[in-house]
């Protein structure tokens, strides 16, 4: 992906927190309201966990025909998820909904959090698309600086408290970037995703993508 289509990606992400603003008629913060901006964009939410969704592994899908964003009922139970994965599914109906023939589009394997991995574009562009939107730069950086004075170095195990070297490095970063998250308010962001985005950043360094210890799928 390159990085004029990256830019490409976040500006259509912005877009939409501007054009939801003025909508409402406040500006729009973490946490980013993904819900409220489908039902914005003329589309309804349905929790669904017949059919396909019999497989926990589905965790949703767009249906654009008949203005539907579906999600498995199951991922209630895991907020962070539930978001990205309807915010994804936005990211499909803006970028690429006017190439899907008929009602849906096609499996998608994920893993949530954007860690950069898949190897069809689509969903790579979908999951940045959902990153920049939960997550937005400006905000990011913010709450970021006004906790740390610089990118942190997982090399560096003092970060709000002493962290034992014996913690994994992944157990580290998760361990950090939950402390930003919570600070920043967003409040509907995993905490895998959270880190993933500060990597992305690289406001977190010495650490790559992160992954789900298991895949899930979108369809």
């Amino acid at each position: 992906m390159t990085n004029i289509i990256k830019k490409e990606i976040e500006s259509k992400a912005s877009d939409l927190i501007k054009d939801f603003s003025k909508h409402q008629g406040k500006t729009i913060s973490a946490p980013i309201p993904v819900f409220e901006m489908a039902e914005f964009l003329g589309y309804h939410i349905d929790f669904r966990n017949d059919g396909i969704y019999e497989d926990l592994n589905i965790l949703g899908g767009l249906l654009v025909k008949d203005k539907i964003i579906e999600i498995n009922e199951n991922l209630g139970k895991q907020e962070g998820r539930m978001h990205f994965t309807v915010a994804h599914e936005i990211g499909h109906l803006l970028m690429h909904a006017s190439g899907y023939e008929g009602n849906e589009h096609g499996d998608c394997k994920q893993d949530e959090g954007m860690d950069g991995t898949k190897e069809n574009n689509l969903e790579r562009e979908a999951d940045l698309f959902a990153a920049h939107l939960l997550m937005p730069t400006s905000e990011m950086k913010k709450v970021f600086f006004r906790l740390r004075k610089k990118p942190i170095k997982m090399t560096d195990y003092r970060f709000f408290g002493l962290l034992k070297k014996k913690r994994s490095k992944r157990q580290r970063a998760l361990f950090v970037s939950d402390k930003i998250r919570v600070q920043g308010g967003f409040d509907n962001v995993s905490k895998l995703a959270f880190l993933n985005r500060l990597i992305g950043m690289g406001l977190v360094r010495g650490i790559s993508y992160q992954k789900n210890k298991f895949n899930q799928k979108r369809s």
